[in-house]
């Protein structure tokens, strides 16, 4: 089957990046497209029947323009409710591969129950593309956060099945938590512990990463890993200053939002703080446990 894009649009100035982003990946992965626009219902039924058939007009136009290399391939959807609710319903009904959709305004709740783009790879279980920079071309540097868990793996292959790396050279940044100064002999103990930390993780990245995505049909020699004794957070900030990549990508936990109560959460530094596109993408799902399925 052939992929599909889904891309949520408030028809300003602000979703335009977005809406040129989902058209050239379309181009780039011979994609299907369904752009989204929400309408607030909170009105009375003429002003939103105006409000509709305006958005209708300009998100064919929009989708027309952005779509000129595949035109057929592109639909249109404006629906009454909130943007989240919208966006939602149209993925379960869409069944997309990635979502696409413009950095968000920031809100005041944002801290507690998570950004828009968070709100919206819980509703969905779908990759969520932000978009905050310009879509002048196809990525060619991308950043990959990682830890060799499970999620990471399954985050290394979703992009790479995407063909977001093809033509991109891929940075995978690995951050762990270095020994307490004091706890130990002495500081040079602490260093050479952390050096060879470093050592081995770089190994294992190099190893068994890359060899997986080279079964993908990645090009090895675009691949480097960088591994550093910080802070999850701190790590991707120092991988972004030093590369500068179009694309960060990240995973994000099925529980971020016990984890943003206990922890605080890094996609939300990340989606505050990154000034490059975001891809998130959610865990794969958890098989139900038998007496689950028996009940």
């Amino acid at each position: 089957m052939r992929k599909r894009l889904l891309c949520a649009t408030d028809l300003t100035v602000r979703s335009d990046d977005a809406v040129l982003r989902t058209a050239m990946l379309a181009q780039q992965l011979d994609a299907e497209v369904l752009f989204v626009h929400a309408v607030d219902d909170a009105q009375s039924g003429r002003m939103i029947r105006m409000k509709v058939n305006r958005a209708q007009v300009r998100l064919l136009s929009q989708g027309e323009r952005a779509m000129k290399h595949a035109p057929q391939d592109a639909q249109v959807a404006v629906r009454l409710g909130k943007p989240l609710q919208v966006i939602a319903a149209a993925a379960r009904e869409w069944n997309p591969d990635l979502i696409v959709m413009a950095l968000p305004q920031r809100r005041r709740l944002d801290a507690v129950i998570g950004t828009t783009a968070e709100r919206v790879i819980r509703a969905t279980h779908r990759p969520v593309l932000v978009v905050s920079g310009a879509a002048a071309m196809a990525y060619d540097s991308v950043v990959l956060a990682t830890d060799l868990s499970a999620t990471s793996l399954h985050v290394a292959r979703t992009v790479a099945n995407m063909g977001l790396l093809d033509n991109a050279y891929a940075w995978f940044v690995h951050a762990f938590d270095p020994p307490y100064y004091g706890m130990l002999d002495s500081e040079a103990t602490v260093e050479k512990q952390i050096e060879e930390h470093k050592r081995r993780w770089r190994n294992v990245v190099m190893r068994d990463l890359v060899e997986d995505l080279t079964q993908l049909g990645i090009d090895p020699d675009k691949v480097s890993a960088s591994v550093q004794a910080a802070r999850p957070f701190d790590a991707i900030t120092q991988a972004i200053q030093q590369t500068r990549p179009q694309l960060l990508v990240i995973g994000v936990s099925r529980w971020f939002m016990l984890k943003r109560i206990l922890f605080g959460s890094v996609a939300d530094q990340v989606f505050r703080k990154i000034d490059c596109d975001v891809l998130a993408i959610s865990p794969p799902a958890a098989p139900r446990k038998s007496w689950l399925r028996a009940a």
